[in-house]
């Protein structure tokens, strides 16, 4: 019997005493040399050149931080530009992370429902052709209703899935509708509330929050909401959110909450500069210290 999402997470987290979630968002102008075509411009290169360049990339982001990674985040619209061969690079980045035991939660956002929804929930959290599920869990946007979520549990749960719902995202525009007040209480609390009573039993579940780290204030109000959900924390670093705000995700155990960061993680140099040299060591590092960082805010933490 497969492990269930929070399963997976748990041991992730446990195996790499690190509650880093990898973003991979690549951008060709920012790829390092070399993982491109030798002797080729940006824009003289293919589609599908691009693409396998991105493939490389991300193999080798992984590679890097496999053991510091508790989960990895492949954002598909970065892979999506170059169509369908990019598609298939983002696929075999999710399968490269899922093979070296790292959890993929496929940030596709998607928000639809009925069959619409089972076609996204077959295509990312079912096997096909014998190939086990692309990811383990996906983003799901719940603003059309229970009928957007029930598809994805329905299709994903029999085979360790889940999914990570848009509560209170860390864009600074998240206010204007999620922030509004219905009945003395913000629209995001109303969507915790009801996720809550998608996870029955005592412990963590298949249905998982997007919690910005950018929102401090409201992270603990949260995190009491959810507490069967594990919560994935996006914000830190290259948008303002620290380690400190970042542990308020956490449970009384410390548990519950992995932390994403993109930028700051496969772009340590600057996405706007060229990568130098010791681009990879340089990877790794910022993956050490973000780990350190939030292990010591980890302990520090409020009880």
């Amino acid at each position: 019997m497969s492990l269930t999402l929070a399963e997976k997470l748990a041991k992730a987290v446990e195996r790499t005493d690190s509650t880093v979630c990898v973003g991979l968002d690549p951008r060709l102008e920012a790829l390092p040399k070399d993982v491109l075509p030798a002797g080729c411009s940006l824009e003289s290169l293919t589609a599908s050149a691009k693409a396998r360049a991105f493939r490389r990339f991300g193999d080798v982001v992984i590679e890097a931080l496999w053991d510091i990674a508790a989960a990895v985040k492949p954002q598909v619209a970065f892979y999506e530009i170059h169509h369908a061969d990019g598609v298939a690079a983002y696929i075999e980045n999710c399968r490269e992370a899922r093979r070296r035991g790292i959890p993929v939660i496929a940030d596709i956002k998607r928000g639809d429902i009925g069959t619409t929804a089972t076609a996204y929930a077959e295509a990312w959290l079912a096997p096909i052709d014998g190939a086990p599920p692309v990811a383990d869990a996906v983003t799901v946007n719940p603003y059309m209703g229970r009928d957007t979520l029930d598809p994805f549990l329905k299709v994903g749960v029999p085979h360790g899935g889940g999914i990570f719902v848009l509560v209170k995202t860390s864009n600074p525009s998240s206010k204007d509708y999620q922030d509004r007040m219905v009945d003395g209480h913000p629209l995001h609390e109303h969507v915790a509330t009801d996720l809550a009573g998608l996870v029955p039993g005592d412990g963590y579940g298949p249905v998982g929050a997007v919690v910005g780290a950018t929102h401090p204030e409201g992270i603990k109000r949260l995190r009491h909401l959810l507490k069967r959900s594990w919560m994935l924390v996006p914000g830190y670093g290259a948008q303002g959110g620290t380690a400190a705000d970042c542990a308020l995700a956490m449970d009384d155990k410390g548990h519950g909450a992995i932390i994403n960061a993109s930028r700051s993680l496969t772009f340590p140099w600057g996405a706007d500069k060229a990568a130098p040299p010791e681009w990879k060591s340089m990877i790794r590092e910022a993956g050490i210290k973000m780990r350190d960082e939030l292990r010591r805010a980890r302990d520090a933490r409020p009880r």
